[in-house]
């Protein structure tokens, strides 16, 4: 494969979204589209009930200052395990991009199975988020109303189901993000959804930095006392059998755009990997934050050091993201 080329993709991105695209995705993709960003359809198209609560989300929907003072008091001082991933390398479905995009063989890092499954425009993914409301309302604050504290992530419990294979992660950290998409998603006096916001969710938070003492939340552990911290600390999403080469981070992005084929911004990246060029990836989900379902969504892989290491050697690898 050629080296790649260095470009700047939003540029690109917006010469290229004047295209007319038209797909057909599959039947489940299609009914979880609505014009409303919510969509409180009882029927569950994300993970099932039983297997999408943590002990994080576990108070009453009218829980008081007391029950979240009692479930922070619960975050600080425990650290949850999460359960076992059962799939080995070879249980994953791996199968040629239709682009014919293939990483190169010399990169720093190889793609994992999981990976390749994660990221195949084929592949059926079904996001579920659980946390408190009064999570919420702390993404919500520091992510709009007080920006002052934008970069900080808040606790959640991630679900999540890729072509029938189940995964649990507990305390992934959550944040808004964007610039012109960000907005109130939460009703001033329910605290129920109103609307549909971009987010970044990351996996190795620890919660350990002095800010977090102000919002309840710094965790008691330490990396010399605590085996769970260098676990988290380490904790990759999409990674192989030894929980090494997943990612560390995703991006959540709701169709702020008027795009009503949804895949504009796949396509995009698609096209920019088909032709040589550096682009992350980008693919379709279905999301639903605690009982409420938001359709389509999409995922897109965050440009960083993690990207490059799977398009440059050790070398060239080290050179810095700008």
């Amino acid at each position: 494969m050629k080296k790649p080329k260095l470009i700047i993709l939003p540029l690109l991105a917006l010469v290229l979204s004047g295209c007319s695209i038209s797909i057909i995705t599959s039947s489940e993709t299609e009914s979880s589209n609505s014009e409303s960003p919510l969509n409180e359809s009882s029927e569950d198209v994300s993970i099932s009930e039983d297997t999408s609560t943590s002990e994080d989300s576990s108070i009453s929907e009218e829980g008081t200052s007391e029950e979240y003072a009692d479930e922070f008091e619960r975050f600080r001082k425990t650290y949850p395990s999460d359960p076992i991933i059962p799939y080995e390398d070879s249980d994953y479905i791996v199968k040629d991009f239709p682009n014919g995009f293939t990483y190169p063989i010399n990169a720093r890092v190889q793609p994992t199975n999981a990976y390749l499954e994660f990221w195949h425009p084929e592949t059926e993914l079904n996001f579920r988020i659980s946390a408190s409301k009064e999570i919420f309302n702390l993404i919500e604050q520091c992510g709009y109303h007080d920006q002052k504290y934008a970069d900080l992530y808040f606790p959640v419990t991630l679900n999540l189901k890729m072509n029938g294979k189940e995964f649990t992660y507990y305390e992934v950290g959550m944040r808004m993000k964007g610039n012109t998409s960000r907005t109130q998603f939460l009703d001033e006096h329910t605290k129920d959804f109103i609307a549909c916001i971009s987010f970044k969710l990351s996996f190795n938070e620890l919660w350990d930095e002095d800010i977090y003492e102000s919002f309840g939340l710094k965790k008691e552990w330490k990396k010399s006392t605590h085996p769970e911290w260098k676990v988290r600390d380490d904790r990759t999403f999409m990674c192989d059998s030894s929980g090494k080469s997943g990612m560390k981070k995703i991006d959540v992005k709701w169709n702020k755009s008027p795009d009503p084929s949804l895949v504009m911004q796949p396509f995009v990246f698609s096209f920019f990997q088909r032709n040589g060029l550096i682009s992350q990836n980008s693919t379709l989900a279905t999301l639903k934050m605690n009982d409420t379902r938001f359709g389509v969504v999409t995922i897109n892989e965050p440009i960083d050091k993690h990207l490059l290491r799977r398009y440059f050697d050790t070398d060239s690898a080290k050179g810095r993201l700008i």
